[in-house]
């Protein structure tokens, strides 16, 4: 008798021990961040830099290109504020972090960048959030001096994906543009065309869109100076060797994300000006 009540409580024990566990590991990782309030951009510098997120108490003008590396996982959150960019600056954010999520703010690129540049496996998601005025109109050339060729990516208005992961969920991507003309490409055997494709998103490398309600409106695309070949494509979203999931199967509201008034600089029937909303390529 003395055995089995022994053997009673460590089965108790045991399975008291494995139900705080499953607990422990499934609290949100958002009931786990360490938050830190920051009203400009040096404390929001610096909160990112001890892997802190970020809780932003008022708008901030955004002077440089904030660098989220892989090492970093957090969460940047207010209630509808605004991050806008300066001039002079191409990426707000330049991201490989695999873990980085925006809820409830305000990306303004102001008409002077792009607000998202992301590589590397990154992974980004945006709750009721908004992606606003991002431009490459402003973007120079980028001449590589081992080649001369110009690798400046004009594509991805508002945000660009190379490999990379973003999830959006309630969120509005608006006035976003890719530049209004790309220059000529250099005399130079095997250089890569400057078409500027995507108004608010460009997807290549096997990078993957999930995007569940919100608005793409107003978005838009330029042209390649010569008129010729793979003008701007996808006044919304263009993919290459990429993926869009839009609303999934949870989603009984097929109407539920709105894309409204996107376009491109021009319309043809032929190859090179198509995709007034999204233009998929290998994808």
């Amino acid at each position: 008798m003395l055995a089995t009540k022994t053997r009673m409580k460590r089965i108790f024990l045991i399975t008291t021990f494995i139900f705080i566990a499953i607990i422990a590991f499934s609290v949100p990782n958002y009931a786990q961040q360490t938050f830190t309030n920051v009203s400009n951009l040096d404390e929001f510098k610096k909160a990112i830099a001890n892997g802190d997120s970020v809780i932003l108490t008022k708008d901030i003008t955004v002077t440089e290109t904030l660098e989220i590396h892989a090492s970093y996982s957090g969460i940047i959150k207010s209630d509808k504020k605004i991050l806008t960019l300066d001039a002079g600056v191409e990426n707000m954010f330049e991201v490989n972090s695999k873990d980085l999520s925006f809820e409830n703010v305000i990306l303004d690129g102001a008409g002077k960048g792009r607000l998202i540049f992301a590589t590397d496996g990154a992974e980004i998601s945006l709750k009721d959030a908004v992606v606003k005025n991002g431009s490459t109109d402003p973007f120079e050339k980028k001449i590589e001096q081992s080649t001369g060729i110009n690798k400046q990516i004009y594509s991805g208005g508002g945000i660009y994906l190379f490999g990379s992961t973003l999830n959006a969920e309630n969120t509005v991507f608006q006035a976003n543009q890719t530049k209004v003309e790309t220059p000529n490409q250099e005399n130079i055997s095997g250089a890569p065309q400057t078409a500027p494709h995507g108004g608010a998103i460009m997807a290549t490398g096997k990078s993957t869109i999930n995007i569940i309600g919100g608005e793409l409106v107003d978005n838009h695309t330029g042209a390649m100076k010569t008129k010729e070949g793979p003008n701007g494509e996808g006044g919304a979203i263009k993919l290459e060797d990429s993926t869009l999931h839009i609303n999934d199967e949870h989603v009984t509201d097929k109407a539920k994300t709105k894309f409204s008034g996107n376009y491109l600089f021009d319309w043809e029937s032929k190859g090179g000006l198509q995709g007034g909303s999204i233009e998929a390529t290998d994808s």
